[in-house]
């Protein structure tokens, strides 16, 4: 039997939108984590400043990058946390949220394991790895990926002490659909894995996770940190997200690649983000997000 730590991050300020910081509170009502079949230390939430306390500050730390200072302020427990629960052979279990939470909880990840020796499944509409240069919004939800790898300004990339914290070659995205120019560029330059809604709609999901899996274990990383962002199921079904994009995978597809994850045993921390209960409609992306967390925890 498994044992998760459930880590609250009930941050909005990656995203600039209030209503992520609010699906912590919501998922722990609806039960998510009382009929799990593996154990489930339900840990609280860790503090995040929200964006409303906040908002004169968008800019004060950075002229291209809003809010950084409370983000990388509220990372740093949250990687502590990762941390401490992985070197208890826990799995932590990081619910958002937005997706800059990764920023913290991948962080974690890597100051444990080392960038050589852990991988990334990503399963998000976005790529996540502009720079403070290429990004079109300055919200760093779309940021952490490239600060993680190194790149981007030099003092947010080495923010942790030890950088790069995250192999390129060692993150699978999944659903992605929406990268930005810079992000293709980047792409195109580190021939990074990427399979669009497009491929992934058009592929069977168990041969697609085969082929992740046999890559990673070619490299001999037994650890991967599973990161879900609700925003790659197609906004019909999910309504509910600040960035929805268009001709994303439907909801069977997504549950199937979780599962699939989730049954190689290799998954040993996981982020799910970026359920906006104040865009959703009739609750039916709140619905969706209980069910990945079923199947994660099933």
């Amino acid at each position: 039997m498994k044992t998760f730590d459930v880590i609250g991050y009930p941050i909005n300020l990656g995203c600039d939108k209030d209503g992520n910081e609010l699906t912590p509170s919501i998922l722990r009502r609806d039960g998510c984590y009382t009929s799990a079949k593996h154990h489930v230390n339900d840990l609280g939430d860790l503090p995040c400043t929200p964006r409303a306390a906040i908002i004169e500050e968008k800019f004060a730390s950075h002229p291209k990058i809003k809010y950084l200072k409370p983000i990388l302020t509220a990372s740093r427990p949250l990687a502590e946390r990762v941390m401490h629960s992985i070197a208890q052979q826990h799995i932590p279990l990081c619910v958002g949220g937005d997706h800059v939470m990764a920023f913290g909880s991948i962080a974690g990840v890597g100051l444990t394991k080392g960038a050589d020796n852990f991988a990334v499944i990503y399963i998000d509409a976005h790529g996540d790895f502009n720079t403070e240069i290429t990004s079109g919004t300055g919200n760093m939800h779309g940021m952490h990926l490239s600060y993680l790898m190194g790149y981007g300004e030099a003092d947010i990339a080495n923010f942790w002490g030890v950088s790069p914290l995250l192999k390129p070659q060692n993150i699978y995205f999944l659903g992605a659909r929406a990268l930005d120019p810079g992000e293709i560029e980047m792409a195109a330059k580190l021939n990074m894995y990427i399979r669009s809604s497009e491929q992934l709609n058009a592929s069977d999901p168990a041969e697609v996770i085969v082929d992740i899996l046999s890559d990673i274990k070619r490299k001999g990383i037994d650890h991967i940190h599973l990161s879900f962002d609700v925003d790659v199921i197609d906004p019909e079904y999910a309504p509910g997200t600040g960035v929805p994009e268009k001709k994303g995978i439907p909801p069977a597809l997504a549950y199937t690649l979780i599962r699939l994850c989730m049954q190689s045993d290799l998954v040993k921390s996981v982020d799910i983000v970026e359920l906006n209960a104040n865009l959703d409609q009739g609750r039916i992306t709140e619905r969706a997000m209980q069910q990945v967390l079923k199947i994660i925890l099933e």
